[in-house]
């Protein structure tokens, strides 16, 4: 199993460890899929081993909720990348899986670093009454690379 583990942009006025999670679990509720924006870059290996686990293995995106612990796991199911400096919109063929509040977006900001490199195709989001440990949990896929998370770079970690 592959974790994708990244570090979401929190919604101060819910609490929730995803500013749009509220709107990703009713999108998921309506068409059982949801397309998941973010704005790392990671470089051509990385982009392959990720397309490799989706096609002979299971992927999860784990959204930490503070001390490397998730309590959220949502299952990956389509992968799009697009090293465009200025981002990328969702993919059409995704567009009706696109929250409102994200459709057109190729970028969060104006900066570099808020412009949207990666979409991803979710077809699951669980509440995990047990937190996973993901740094104990969860081995690093590459050596000294991706190994850890933050607010713009995903950790590649797995069983």
């Amino acid at each position: 199993m592959l974790a994708i583990i990244g570090k979401a942009t929190p919604n101060k006025e819910t609490g929730d460890v995803e500013l749009y999670l509220s709107q990703f679990a009713q999108m998921y509720e309506q068409k059982r899929r949801f397309a998941y924006a973010w704005s790392f870059n990671p470089d051509q290996t990385a982009v392959d081993h990720v397309r490799h686990s989706l096609a002979h293995d299971t992927v999860y995106l784990y959204l930490p909720c503070g001390s490397a612990r998730s309590r959220l796991r949502m299952h990956v199911v389509d992968f799009y990348h697009d090293r465009h400096v200025a981002g990328t919109p969702c993919p059409v063929e995704w567009d009706d899986y696109c929250i409102k509040e994200l459709k057109g977006m190729h970028a969060f900001d104006s900066t570099v670093h808020g412009a949207i490199h990666i979409w991803l195709l979710i077809d699951s989001i669980e509440s995990l009454t047990t937190p996973v440990e993901l740094l104990s949990e969860f081995a690093p896929v590459f050596k000294n690379k991706y190994e850890s998370y933050g607010r713009n770079f995903f950790a590649f970690r797995s069983t």
